[in-house]
């Protein structure tokens, strides 16, 4: 052996026997005891006597306190509880500031111009959000604190404003400032600036101004320079274009109904489902795929059938190919009919408000957004429970059911409610 193996070999046995001065040696035991030091609790006893504790105390310890579960989560929500209300009249002054000058720049602005504009306020809507609808806001001030606000000399101390009515006030601000720079003569209403309106309403809580605006999109004066003036347009607002997008209906529907505010529900569905414009889009949406399939049906119908003729011989090959195609456009005819009335009779997807008798298939398919559309606000201002589907009362609901029932539907059908059919 080498000198170093030498070495390492004696430096070993010293290790060995300080650490059985140290450590003290447990007997051997037999039987069924035995088995306890190979277990894992008799392996972590046997560890744990083991151990060797110093006899002067350290000089610095490295130990990890663990947090009891769940603090994280409730310093996160006490954080967002107790953010700090950003400065409102900053806030309101660099609003009206982007309004004013958007508002007095001469000519017709580019699109991108109107989304910055609108984006400054959809910032200082978000900013302004998480603080509409806190419950920690300070109460109005009682009689008793009205007494001890007398100064010595029995004058009034004037209270300060109460924090959730600057912070209303501010969202009433960035309202009108977004509704004015729409509604503005020389703006282009687009999809873009709708979906960026209706974002800046719903963060507010203020959808009572997207019915108008949606109008707007439709009927509004399209503005053309012509030299150094500017001349104003009439569109047509029964152009399949004037439609509004599904998705951002639906989008401005939801914050309606978040908001509690049953006109601005009953204004969007009757802006956004009820016109021309709305059917024209849908049938060019839904119908040209089927138009594609439908169109070349009657030549392959006849093309097949000639082809069938040759192989009979007891009858004349164009009495044969009239008879074959009359055959299976009638087979085509009556199992498409099959498939669009089992499309229109469905009722699944009906909750709450149901299409009266006698209203003709057709209509049924073409107004079923509608009718979806004044399910959900049913639902939305209804009782949760189905077994109390039909005791609401008050003005609200009397209206609101009236107004379905203007529309060829019924709400709440005593034949479709549960434990009545």
């Amino acid at each position: 052996m080498s000198r170093l193996a030498v070495q390492g070999t004696r430096s070993l046995q010293l290790c060995r026997q300080s650490l059985n001065h140290h450590i003290p040696s447990q007997p051997f035991r037999r039987g069924p005891a035995a088995i306890q030091c190979f277990s894992k609790l008799g392996q972590r006893q046997a560890l744990a006597s083991r151990i060797w504790q110093p006899s002067q105390p350290r000089c610095y310890a490295t130990a990890t306190v663990s947090a009891p579960s769940g603090t994280g989560a409730e310093t996160a929500t006490a954080t967002t509880q107790n953010k700090a209300v950003p400065d409102l009249t900053k806030l309101s002054t660099v609003v009206e500031q982007t309004r004013n000058r958007f508002l007095s720049a001469g000519g017709i602005p580019a699109g991108q111009l109107t989304l910055v504009a609108l984006r400054t306020c959809q910032t200082a809507a978000s900013a302004i959000k998480p603080h509409l609808n806190r419950k920690d806001m300070k109460p109005p001030p009682s009689a008793s604190s009205t007494l001890l606000a007398l100064d010595n000399n029995g004058s009034k101390t004037k209270p300060p404003q109460k924090e959730s009515t600057r912070i209303q006030d501010t969202a009433s601000r960035i309202s009108n400032a977004a509704y004015e720079i729409v509604t503005s003569a020389n703006v282009v209403l687009t999809p873009e600036i709708l979906e960026l309106y209706v974002d800046i309403q719903s963060s507010l809580g203020r959808p009572s101004t997207i019915p108008d605006v949606f109008s707007l999109f439709g009927s509004k004066s399209l503005p053309v320079k012509s030299g150094d003036a500017v001349v104003y347009k009439k569109q047509n607002p029964k152009r399949s274009a004037a439609a509004i997008e599904p998705d951002l209906a639906a989008k401005a529907l939801d914050a309606a109904v978040a908001a509690k505010d049953l006109d601005a529900a009953i204004g969007i569905v009757e802006t956004c489902y009820t016109g021309s414009p709305f059917v024209k889009q849908k049938l060019m949406r839904t119908m040209s795929l089927p138009a594609l399939v439908v169109l070349p049906t009657p030549f392959a119908v006849y093309a097949i059938s000639s082809q069938f003729a040759h192989l009979h011989y007891n009858i004349d090959p164009v009495t044969m190919t009239k008879v074959t195609f009359a055959l299976g456009m009638a087979y085509v005819v009556f199992t498409s009919s099959l498939g669009l009335i089992a499309k229109a009779t469905v009722m699944d997807q009906m909750v709450r408000v149901t299409w009266a008798p006698g209203i003709p298939l057709r209509e049924r398919w073409m107004r079923e957004e509608e009718r979806a559309a004044l399910d959900k606000i049913a639902m939305a201002w209804g009782f949760k429970e189905t077994w109390r589907h039909g005791e609401e009362g008050g003005v609200e609901w009397a209206c609101l059911r009236e107004y379905i029932g203007q529309k060829g539907m019924v709400l709440d059908r005593i034949d479709f409610m549960e434990g009545m059919n």
